[in-house]
């Protein structure tokens, strides 16, 4: 498994990758409580217009600095995270990760905990106190 910055040209393959999954649990808030209930739903795929919605999104992360990474099986990408370069927060110390995602096939790895790991470490370099 090659983990390896993307360029540019490289940002719409993030929809290529398998995101499907079957969810059993969530989470839900009832006034000041957190709740996990029983609720079962099958994911395929992306939401419709979700690449359609967010692809600008990051793409103009990339071209504000951004740092985005993908996971490579042969040629194939199977993961990907997305570390936003624009500080946020109250005292300007914080970056959002945009994106973190895992092929179905290769969750339970740990590749999630490598990509989330490099987004992490840049992060840090950039001087920011919180992700």
């Amino acid at each position: 498994m090659e983990i390896r910055r993307l360029r540019r040209d490289e940002l719409d393959a993030l929809w290529s990758i398998d995101r499907s999954e079957v969810i059993e649990r969530v989470y839900s808030r009832e006034g000041d409580v957190l709740r996990l209930r029983d609720e079962r739903h099958d994911v395929r795929g992306w939401p419709a217009g979700e690449p359609e919605q967010y692809g600008p999104i990051l793409h103009d992360c990339f071209d504000h600095g951004g740092a985005c990474w993908g996971a490579f099986e042969a040629d194939a990408l199977v993961g990907a995270a997305v570390l936003e370069r624009r500080f946020i927060g109250s005292d300007r110390d914080r970056l959002q990760l945009k994106f973190l995602h895992v092929g179905r096939r290769h969750r339970g790895a740990g590749l999630g905990g490598r990509l989330f790991e490099e987004a992490r470490r840049r992060a840090r370099e950039l001087g920011a106190r919180r992700l």
